[in-house]
């Protein structure tokens, strides 16, 4: 894809996050994650242009726990324009007559971020202080784990959640399942969530580490020093995990795991459960529900992955001796799949709304 190029001056763009009351009911609250998204996209773009960037966050309580390079500014909400679409973002840089220019963007990137813009927000927005990296290595210690060697279960319950209020039972289900299935691969598992119960639940049942203490959104009007702290230490946890599995309530991906998961090269999982599928094994109307089997065994990746010669009653159990069987597949569109006991070929299912 071209790149858009502007004949402006050089100027150097500033992207700004900023919490505050007037900020929230003006624009809503936009997370971490939109606003290392936004990072990633005005890096493309200030480079595109022959632009500096910088990237300011001294006015949010972030400042006391990483490094930012900018000094403290005192901005008000009517100084950063919030531009959500990158035609208005150059329409809006071209016209202004001042060598800086703030914005608070959370603008898509075309593709994923390129291993210098990587380094860039590393060095220039995730950069720890020295106290709360003490703080995450003793936490580590603390958790008897060590970097890249530990998974990451991450579950976004949603907004609410942080209020302590619970996901619905089908979401519920669904975390079980993914729980069933991280257990099975014999690693520390560590349990990230924004609704506490949910997490102290699945840790306890499952034997997952967690990182207690009461975590935030961290483009909420109020924040709470050591919520924010607690946030973070879940930032780095995922930064330094072998791998992240996630799971959100919504529709769409959690973009604080994902965006962690992008910026530290940490191999990433998103748990679609939206498009949900009901599994039952047996013969006739003598069938058994066998989900949490399959998800142990078969689900890799959102995908239905089953081998050709994968024997069924080894996996789900000879639940009608003596009878041909097949594992049944239903969506959540009444569309079923019937997969036979003896098989001619392996088979790769999925589903999707394209």
């Amino acid at each position: 894809m071209t790149a858009v190029v502007c004949n402006f001056q050089k100027k150097t763009i500033f992207q700004c996050y900023i919490n505050s009351v007037e900020r929230v009911n003006r624009y809503t609250t936009h997370g971490f994650g939109d606003f290392l998204r936004g990072c990633c996209a005005l890096y493309q773009l200030c480079k595109d242009n022959n632009w500096d960037f910088m990237i300011d966050f001294s006015s949010h309580p972030l400042a006391s726990i990483l490094l930012c390079h900018v000094p403290a500014r005192n901005l008000s909400i009517d100084q950063v324009p919030h531009i959500f679409d990158k035609l208005n973002l150059l329409r809006h840089i071209e016209k202004q007559e001042t060598m800086e220019v703030n914005v608070f963007t959370n603008l898509n990137l075309n593709g994923v971020p390129s291993s210098e813009c990587k380094q860039f927000l590393i060095q220039n927005c995730l950069t720890p202080q020295q106290e709360f990296a003490e703080f995450f290595e003793d936490k580590l210690a603390e958790m008897g784990l060590e970097k890249k060697h530990y998974q990451v279960l991450h579950i976004r319950a949603g907004d609410h959640s942080f209020q302590g209020m619970h996901a619905n039972e089908k979401f519920l289900r669904v975390v079980q399942l993914a729980s069933e299935r991280l257990k099975q691969e014999n690693k520390q598992i560590v349990i990230i969530s924004d609704n506490a119960i949910l997490r102290e639940q699945i840790s306890s049942e499952y034997q997952f580490i967690q990182a207690k203490g009461t975590c935030v959104h961290l483009g909420q009007a109020e924040l709470n020093e050591e919520a924010v702290k607690n946030t973070m230490l879940e930032f780095y946890l995922m930064a330094n995990a072998e791998k992240v599995s996630t799971l959100s309530v919504y529709r769409w991906t959690s973009g604080f795991a994902r965006w962690v998961c992008e910026i530290y090269d940490t191999p990433f999982e998103c748990i679609n459960w939206h498009h949900k599928a009901e599994f039952y094994y047996g013969v006739g109307n003598r069938l058994m529900d066998c989900a949490v089997d399959v998800h142990r065994h078969l689900v890799r990746e959102n995908k239905i992955c089953v081998k050709r010669k994968e024997n069924f009653n080894r996996l789900f159990g000879d639940v009608v001796p003596n009878r041909e069987k097949q594992l049944k597949i239903t969506f959540d569109d009444d569309v079923s799949i019937l997969l036979p006991e003896q098989r001619m070929r392996g088979y790769e299912i999925t589903q999707s709304d394209i």
